[in-house]
């Protein structure tokens, strides 16, 4: 969301130091926002590809917008650890099963009240990382980077809570198919 992607862009930035290697994914809630985003992200000093333009990615490429529908499965395959948008503000956080279903570890800000229960559950099982702002952020995401058993482990947390979760709506299903429906 917007102002999150510029907070997000500094925190690269100053791992970069640390990881030179570090690429950043941002796949923008709204799309159309691709080439605003480029263009704040650029005034930071990094170098940005972004994914409408077709323009390919590099050894230089800090960041890469992926502004595009119908491909979040795809950052999340490729992806080992996913701060979920929308949760630095006060919009109410994004979707953080999905990630969790493809075994990522999932970093949330302090923002997450459209999925109030689903956090609650997720908290309990240790399967969900919530920070309080972005200094935390970048310090949890270090953690994770240098440390690949912590890592590997909130991967798995994640993962075992959403097959959980999809097991509790596959019973549910179960019940409602044998009910007759006016």
């Amino acid at each position: 969301h917007d102002d999150e992607e510029v907070r997000i862009a500094k925190i690269h930035k100053r791992l970069k130091a640390v990881f030179p290697d570090l690429l950043t994914i941002i796949a923008p809630r709204h799309p159309p926002r691709g080439a605003e985003i480029c263009e704040n992200i650029e005034k930071l000093e990094l170098k940005t590809a972004l994914r409408s333009a077709g323009q390919k990615l590099s050894p230089a490429t800090d960041i890469y917008i992926a502004d595009t529908i119908g491909e979040m499965g795809l950052w999340y395959d490729i992806a080992n650890l996913v701060f979920i948008g929308g949760s630095l503000i006060p919009h109410g956080g994004q979707n953080f099963i999905e990630p969790s279903r493809m075994r990522d570890a999932v970093i949330v800000g302090p923002h997450m009240h459209n999925f109030t229960d689903a956090m609650n559950r997720a908290k309990k099982a240790d399967a969900i990382i919530q920070v309080t702002d972005t200094l935390e952020l970048e310090e949890i995401v270090t953690q994770l980077l240098q440390n690949k058993e912590l890592l590997d482990a909130k991967r798995s947390l994640a993962y075992n809570w959403a097959t959980s979760e999809s097991k509790v709506l596959d019973g549910i299903l179960d019940k409602v198919k044998g009910l007759s429906l006016i």
